[in-house]
Protein backbone atom coordinates (compact mmCIF):
# COMPACT_ATOMS: atom_id res chain seq x y z
CA UNK A 1 0.00 0.00 0.00
CA UNK A 2 2.77 2.43 0.73
CA UNK A 3 4.31 1.86 -2.69
CA UNK A 4 1.10 2.54 -4.57
CA UNK A 5 0.81 5.84 -2.03
CA UNK A 6 4.89 7.07 -3.04
CA UNK A 7 3.75 6.26 -6.87
CA UNK A 8 0.51 8.35 -6.74
CA UNK A 9 2.36 11.04 -5.05
CA UNK A 10 5.24 11.26 -7.51
CA UNK A 11 2.60 10.73 -10.55
CA UNK A 12 0.66 14.13 -8.60
CA UNK A 13 3.77 16.19 -8.36
CA UNK A 14 4.97 15.30 -11.57
CA UNK A 15 1.75 16.58 -13.31
CA UNK A 16 2.24 19.58 -11.06
CA UNK A 17 5.66 20.84 -12.11
CA UNK A 18 4.34 20.11 -15.53
CA UNK A 19 1.14 22.58 -15.04
CA UNK A 20 3.69 25.00 -13.57
CA UNK A 21 6.14 24.50 -16.15
CA UNK A 22 3.40 25.34 -19.03
CA UNK A 23 1.56 28.42 -17.21
CA UNK A 24 4.86 30.09 -16.41
CA UNK A 25 6.49 29.43 -20.21
CA UNK A 26 5.28 33.02 -21.28
CA UNK A 27 5.63 34.96 -18.64
CA UNK A 28 7.10 38.64 -18.73
CA UNK A 29 9.89 40.42 -15.78
CA UNK A 30 9.46 44.27 -15.85
CA UNK A 31 11.16 46.58 -13.86
CA UNK A 32 9.91 49.95 -12.95
CA UNK A 33 11.39 53.31 -11.50
CA UNK A 34 9.80 56.23 -11.03
CA UNK A 35 8.86 58.90 -7.79
CA UNK A 36 6.01 59.13 -5.59
CA UNK A 37 5.06 62.02 -4.22
CA UNK A 38 3.83 61.44 -0.53
CA UNK A 39 1.85 64.09 1.07
CA UNK A 40 2.54 64.53 5.05
CA UNK A 41 2.16 67.08 7.61
CA UNK A 42 4.70 69.55 6.23
CA UNK A 43 4.04 69.71 2.81
CA UNK A 44 5.02 67.02 -0.40
CA UNK A 45 7.46 64.72 -0.16
CA UNK A 46 9.33 63.26 -3.23
CA UNK A 47 10.57 59.34 -2.78
CA UNK A 48 12.25 57.47 -5.06
CA UNK A 49 10.42 54.00 -6.44
CA UNK A 50 11.55 50.99 -8.11
CA UNK A 51 10.51 47.88 -8.60
CA UNK A 52 10.22 44.49 -10.55
CA UNK A 53 7.39 42.65 -11.92
CA UNK A 54 6.20 39.83 -13.16
CA UNK A 55 3.70 39.49 -15.70
CA UNK A 56 1.81 36.20 -16.56
CA UNK A 57 0.59 36.66 -20.04
CA UNK A 58 -2.32 38.08 -21.67
CA UNK A 59 -2.16 41.29 -23.31
CA UNK A 60 -0.84 44.40 -21.12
Amino acid sequence: MKKVKKIFALVFLGLLFCTMLVSCSNAVIRPSAGVNVVWGSHGPKVVPSMGVSVYGGGRY
